[in-house]
């Protein structure tokens, strides 16, 4: 998992290796760093206040990591087998983590190393169904289940706690998140590796669907597109691990003529 500063670092997770690292976008000079509890590590994020946090799914523990003297803080979850995948960090008070492990998330509050739990549910009572996606709207986390095919929306004080959302296509089985706010509109853009294409929803300020919209790759499943992210010029980046490629998609997004509009191996 990558994530950037927004000035010259790209930092990233070595799950084979327990470690993190970054690359400095100007001298392109690597750097990899041992975490001393290091087991498998995932999901990466940088906090408003400059910590990096990542999940390490081998031994359910969130971690804090301070450059400036290179302090690590552990912060264990509660349940064993959770395995910690995606961390989204909203402010230095709230770090939310998935644990498709016991199909929930999790909200973690630093201060005092508490988590805070909700189950993936389509009501409070029916079983519960792991996430594979998650991402942060500026207030809410938004889940995504490959296995139940839906995406959704955090709902807290509401009946069923969740608002969720699915595409009517056989088989939609959404993976990886990111949000994009514009002004009129909000945007949550999904891949699905299982059909092979990316997409978005779009809800109105109210949080209303406006519908999905989404087009598929030409090598279709083959494609096995694993991520997506939104940079802030609006170009969405999609890695496609089945054809090692890495895809550039520009504005006006669902024209078939820009997708792909350029593909580095």
């Amino acid at each position: 998992d990558i994530v950037f500063d927004g000035t010259d670092k790209m930092w990233f997770t070595l799950a084979g290796t327990g470690q993190i690292g970054h690359i400095d976008v100007n001298t392109e000079v690597v750097t990899e760093i041992n975490i001393p509890s290091g087991d498998t590590p995932h999901g990466i994020d940088i906090a408003p206040n400059g910590l990096i946090w990542f999940a390490q799914s081998g031994n359910d523990t969130v971690t804090s990591y301070t450059e400036t003297g290179s302090v690590f803080q552990d912060y264990p979850y509660s349940d064993s087998g959770a395995q910690p995948e995606e961390v989204r960090v909203l402010n230095a008070s709230t770090v939310w983590v998935s644990l498709p492990g016991v199909n929930r998330i999790a909200r973690l509050d630093p201060s005092g190393g508490n988590f805070s739990n909700v189950p993936l549910q389509l009501i409070p009572g029916q079983a519960t169904f792991t996430p594979t996606g998650l991402t942060l709207d500026g207030s809410e986390p938004w889940a995504a289940s490959s296995e139940m095919g839906v995406i959704g929306r955090h709902a807290p004080g509401t009946l069923s706690f969740w608002i969720w959302f699915q595409l009517e296509i056989g088989n939609f089985a959404p993976t990886r998140l990111d949000f994009q706010d514009e002004t009129d509109a909000n945007f949550v853009w999904f891949v699905d590796s299982t059909n092979g294409f990316a997409g978005r929803l779009r809800t109105d300020n109210n949080g209303v669907s406006e519908g999905f919209l989404y087009t598929a790759f030409e090598e279709g499943a083959d494609a096995n597109p694993t991520d997506i992210v939104v940079s802030t010029d609006d170009t969405v980046w999609v890695v496609k691990n089945g054809t090692s490629e890495i895809i550039q998609w520009n504005p006006p997004y669902f024209n078939l003529t820009y997708l792909p509009l350029i593909s580095k191996p």
